[in-house]
This record gives structure tokens, sequence and C-alpha cells, in this order.
């Protein structure tokens, strides 16, 4: 094989290179949202505050104590630490638009 037949075969593998790369970043990305999804829905599963009504998580919510009211809330106090829970408990705090009403 001489040299100039190597170096197209050369040229033709590294011009193929990044489709086939990009590719692979499309199946890792795909199984990567797969994963993710998966662990959505053991944990909503786990967690027990996924089986509650929305009324009952509402309420327990609201009966805890936000402590002194302050201009700026401090980041793990209610409601701002149900925000950094888990996404279930992210989601509940922002369809309650009653427990934002005192920041």
């Amino acid at each position: 094989m001489s040299n100039v037949s190597t170096v197209n075969k050369l040229l033709e593998q590294i011009q193929a290179l990044p489709v086939a790369i990009e590719e692979q970043k499309r199946v890792l990305f795909d199984l990567e949202q797969r994963r993710s999804n998966a662990r959505m829905t053991l944990n909503s599963y786990l967690d027990p505050m996924a089986r509650l009504p929305l009324e009952i998580q509402s309420q327990i919510f609201f009966d805890v104590e936000p402590g002194t009211a302050s201009k700026v809330p401090h980041p793990l106090a209610a409601p701002m630490v149900f925000l950094t829970i888990s996404r279930l408990w992210h989601a509940i705090a922002l369809a309650i638009p009653r427990l934002w009403t005192t920041l």
C-alpha cells in the first residue's frame, strides 16, 4: 500500500469520526435521560410524601414554623428550604402560592 493510499484512508477516517462521535453523544444523552427518569420514578415510589394527597402535603408545609420574618428569607428556613429537599418538594412548594405570600 502506498503512502498516498494510506494518507487518503486516514483522512477519510478523520472526516468520518466526528459524525460517529456525535451519534455516540446522542446515545449517551438518551441513556442519561432514561437513567434520570428511572431514578425519579423510583424516588416517587420510595418517598412517602409522594403518596400523600396535595392537600395534606400543603398542610404539612403550612404547619412548619417559618421563624422570624425578614426582608431576605434565609435559605435554610421555611419555605425556602422546601425548594432544596427534593424535586418533588420543590414542585409542591411552588404549587402553593399561599406559602409565598409572607416573603
